[in-house]
């Protein structure tokens, strides 16, 4: 993929992106990869709006989440590879409280799990705005991620018992981070 500027137009057509140093990549044809507020009031440059789309993007909900990654040095294919877990009590993650933690291993995929360990994923429902007033990477942003870390390990390990001590790495992604890799709104 290029870093472009814009997308490149003639006669109101999309025909190529303009690379950032100006150089122009033409196509037969172009797919925007990215979410509907990039394509439609950056790429398109909000020419081809109407009320109701501007409505949605001005007034409509945006969910999103935060997801949190295990690398395992253990097999966890005898499991579903989705579930979820119902929690004891309620937890915040995020600025928003949840009741179960959904889980999906991919155990059957060997490019994201060669044999004999695994890769778990969990996706919670998290509000954007919270994370956008803490900000990005400041020590608050760290603690928050590093909490929800802990949380989502303790179900995991008291789900998966074979898994406790064999966590070699975890990640958290928030709704920053999609901006900040995909440009996602």
């Amino acid at each position: 993929l290029f870093p472009y500027t814009t997308l490149f137009r003639s006669k109101n057509k999309a025909c190529g992106i303009e690379l950032q140093d100006g150089t122009i990549k033409n196509a037969s044809y172009i797919i925007s990869a990215t979410d509907g507020y990039q394509t439609i009031y950056k790429l398109l440059g909000g020419k081809y709006v109407n009320k109701k789309i501007n409505r949605l993007f001005k007034d409509g909900t945006t969910y999103s989440s935060v997801q949190v990654s295990f690398g395992i040095d253990a097999d966890i294919s005898n499991y579903p590879h989705c579930l979820s877990v119902a929690l004891d009590k309620p937890v915040t993650i995020g600025g928003s409280k949840t009741s179960a933690i959904s889980f999906h291993h991919f155990c059957h995929d060997p490019i994201m799990a060669p044999t004999g360990k695994s890769v778990l994923t969990s996706f919670i429902f998290s509000d954007y705005n919270f994370w956008n007033e803490i900000g990005y990477n400041t020590e608050t942003y760290k603690n928050e991620k590093k909490k929800i870390a802990d949380i989502v390990q303790k179900v995991c390990e008291k789900r998966y018992p074979e898994i406790k001590g064999k966590i070699d790495i975890i990640d958290v992604a928030t709704p920053l981070t999609y901006t900040r890799y995909n440009n996602t709104w």
